[in-house]
């Protein structure tokens, strides 16, 4: 099963323990307590701000590996390293040495972000796995309104963003063609009934018409629209019991 790359998660600790360590320096240097939060403030540098202000913002970038931290993760770095030139110009609680290797250690903490694999990630979203939701395998009665006409049918597996819908009804007077003449971008109105659970009633836009392959039977894929948070939460409940991996579902 595929997770977060785990270089995500330790840089963006790593970004978070960078903000926190500059108010950790002044107090060792000048001797100050947590609770001396004026003195310490009045010692921070612009730069110092900026950077303990940006770094939790791009952790949490990072962390998403959202594309935005392509453009955010250069301007922290700038920022680091003109904060540490300037230490090393014109400070004295901290050597050019010192100075200069914190630079260099900055930035090979975030050399991982080079590598082809999570920069494909940031560039496309949409493969980050593991904020998919969990589908669960399970076969439900759904009512779908449509323009005025009323159907069932069969859900294949169900999760809290959408459902795969069986083409061939439960009702063996409807006729297949209501399912399988549907296109992406139909919008639908569906009654999802869970197993021991209350009726479940929204919006739901085809995003996906597929044919039989694999485990997967010919069907419809649909996204749920404008789902009220209660519903989402029963749904994500509902699917994460004996839910099937995700990636090992058709998309």
């Amino acid at each position: 099963m595929k997770i977060r790359p785990k270089s995500l998660t330790r840089i963006a600790l790593f970004l978070v323990c960078v903000a926190l360590s500059i108010p950790i320096q002044i107090m060792l240097l000048y001797g100050h307590t947590p609770l001396e939060v004026a003195p310490i403030a009045a010692k921070l540098a612009p730069l110092n701000w900026g950077i303990m202000l940006s770094a939790p913002l791009v952790a949490w970038l990072i962390y998403r590996a959202s594309p935005f931290a392509l453009l955010a993760v250069p301007m922290l770095a700038y920022l680091v390293f003109m904060n540490n030139w300037l230490v090393a110009e014109v400070g004295t609680d901290f050597s050019p040495f010192v100075s200069g290797m914190s630079t260099a250690l900055f930035f090979a903490a975030l050399m991982p972000l080079a590598k082809r694999s999570v920069r494909s990630l940031m560039l496309h979203p949409e493969r980050r796995w593991w904020f998919t939701p969990a589908r669960r395998r399970v076969e439900l009665p759904v009512l779908i309104e449509n323009e005025g006409c009323e159907f069932v049918a069969t859900t294949f597996d169900v999760s809290e963003g959408g459902a795969f819908i069986r083409i061939w009804p439960i009702h063996p007077r409807e006729p297949r063609s209501q399912l399988a003449e549907m296109r992406p971008g139909k919008r639908l109105t569906i009654f999802l009934d869970l197993k021991q659970a209350s009726r479940i009633e929204c919006h739901a836009e085809v995003v996906r018409r597929a044919a039989a392959n694999g485990d997967y039977p010919d069907g419809i894929g649909v996204r749920f629209v404008d789902l009220p948070a209660s519903a989402r939460r029963e749904l994500a409940r509902f699917a994460s019991r004996s839910a099937v991996p995700s990636q090992q579902l058709a998309a």
